[in-house]
């Protein structure tokens, strides 16, 4: 279950399966217990953040529910990627956020790329985040997570991930020159051409966002340091959920919901990662008529900065993570410059046709050191 509408229809689906007599005999013979798979990738490309984290848990609960009423238990595979918009973020509070029944004692996920080596490429690393990991576990398992959501906080998230989605898609999908932007503005014509991965950047032939894999999607913001998969439409839904339900009603959803903590917390630290100034340099590399996107990008991450600080009551983005702060601000300096010679590259090797292959290499390069340096790609 992937995308958005996958996970709404996930418990429909469970049910209709369960109903096959042939299918009911095939889970008995598993212990009665029914494995499946949700996705984080794809809801977000599909939605956005928001949309994705409350598709994500709300299917969860539902499915829990389903295997309840048909005498089986529901264990979840959590695909998972390296990035907050694919599901990396805080994995503790992912697991203490997950609704009631959804854990159980069992915790199945991905870790995919450069986070394999970041997590467990030194022995004391790898031993304190499965400590980490097997801790939030347990501690979920004996009821001793969040509480699950009340009507009014179930309402409040319900309506921040409509919003959020109806920003997000309509931008993505149903804006005609999106695409063009997203493909003048990235280096996803470089990313295409490296090495890298299993399987082909796009799904099917074809220029459209639908067609194009997350990992490339994610890589391409990455680049550029402009975190669009891990912010968009999420400055919108949190300033009209304030409005609407007003900021005391936010500020008690923050401190007893892990849920909501995790997600305002990792749209923050995406933010804290952005930098609006490489990405406004990249977006010079787009036709005029373009440049509207940008500044559309632009207001929507300035908007969800000003109203995460007002909510955690904040003077700058990661004051109450300083470690994280502190790095930021030690690294990019070194990064920047990279930036800088990608820019001036791509301008010259797609005026030439993308024909010049010493071009070419350089950029693959560039895409390298680039990740390197922020530790990022998809």
């Amino acid at each position: 279950l992937e995308t958005v509408d996958d996970l709404q229809a996930g418990p429909a689906i469970v049910g209709d399966l369960l109903a096959m007599d042939v299918y009911r005999k095939h889970v008995s013979g598993l212990s009665s217990r029914q494995v499946i798979m949700v996705g984080y990738s794809d809801s977000n490309k599909d939605s956005g953040i928001v949309a994705s984290r409350w598709a994500l848990h709300e299917s969860q609960r539902l499915l829990v529910e389903a295997g309840t009423d048909n005498d089986i238990d529901i264990v979840f595979f959590h695909g998972r990627g390296g990035t907050v918009s694919r599901g990396g973020g805080n994995l503790v509070n992912g697991i203490l956020g997950a609704p009631p029944g959804s854990v159980n004692g069992f915790l199945r996920l991905t870790e995919q790329g450069e986070v394999i080596n970041q997590k467990y490429g030194v022995r004391f690393l790898a031993l304190r985040n499965l400590e980490l990991v097997a801790g939030a576990t347990l501690k979920h398992s004996l009821g001793q997570a969040s509480r699950g959501l009340d009507p009014e906080e179930s309402e409040i998230l319900g309506w921040m991930a409509n919003h959020s989605r109806t920003k997000f898609q309509a931008m993505v999908y149903q804006d005609p020159d999106f695409p063009a932007y997203f493909r003048s503005s990235t280096p996803i014509d470089v990313i295409e051409q490296l090495n890298i991965g299993s399987r082909p950047a796009s799904r099917r032939s074809g220029a459209g966002i639908e067609n194009l894999r997350a990992i490339p999607w994610v890589f391409s913001w990455a680049q550029i340091r402009v975190g669009f998969p891990g912010v968009f439409g999420f400055g919108s839904a949190l300033d009209g959920a304030i409005a609407r339900f007003g900021m005391e009603n936010m500020r008690e959803l923050l401190a007893g919901q892990v849920f909501f903590q995790g997600m305002v917390n990792d749209v923050e630290m995406v933010l804290g990662k952005s930098e609006l100034g490489i990405g406004r340099r990249y977006a010079s590399l787009t036709d005029p008529s373009l440049q509207r996107f940008y500044e559309q990008i632009r207001a929507e991450f300035l908007l969800a900065e000003q109203r995460i600080l007002e909510l955690k009551e904040l003077d700058h983005l990661l004051d109450d993570q300083p470690v994280l702060q502190r790095n930021i601000r030690l690294r990019n300096p070194y990064v920047d410059p990279l930036h800088l010679l990608q820019i001036e590259m791509l301008g010259k090797w797609r005026e030439g046709g993308c024909e010049d292959g010493d071009l070419l290499e350089a950029l693959k390069a560039s895409v390298k050191g680039i990740a390197l340096g922020i530790q990022n790609t998809g």
